[in-house]
């Protein structure tokens, strides 16, 4: 039985992963695909994805922390402040402790997700952030 909900079809909407690791990039950027049809790109590394973010039209980054080249923390900080985007920013990591969310508050990242991934959860949160206005959000 799927036990994931039928969401909306986005499919003038574009996403951005920046995970360094294949599997799970793959894994999310496919789910969203299939489930909402939204375009996704995907960054294996923080340099990539802020470039990413400063060429294209990003609707919502999904981040991991941990990044090559350039930290999750250290992108995110330099898209808010540097190219003063104010695109939807999910970070999904292993690493969201109460610590992480208290240095990247609500200016910076609008929703956390843990690692390993509940697929229920993580959708329903990006659903929630391509349909609402990036000045009124905040998950946790």
């Amino acid at each position: 039985m799927d036990t994931l909900l039928t969401y909306q079809k986005q499919s003038d909407k574009t996403i951005l992963v920046c995970d360094p690791d294949f599997i799970s990039s793959t894994l999310v950027s496919s789910m969203v695909k299939n489930k909402l049809g939204t375009k996704c790109l995907t960054a294996s590394d923080g340099r990539a994805g802020a470039q990413a973010v400063r060429e294209g039209d990003i609707d919502l980054i999904i981040t991991e922390v941990y990044l090559p080249y350039l930290s999750g923390c250290a992108m995110i900080e330099l898209i808010r402040n540097e190219i003063n985007a104010t695109v939807p920013i999910l970070l999904l990591s292993s690493d969201v402790s109460i610590k992480m969310k208290e240095n990247l508050n609500q200016t910076l990242v609008n929703a956390f997700a843990e690692k390993p991934i509940n697929l229920d959860q993580l959708m329903t949160k990006i659903s929630f952030l391509l349909q609402v206005n990036e000045e009124t959000l905040w998950l946790s």
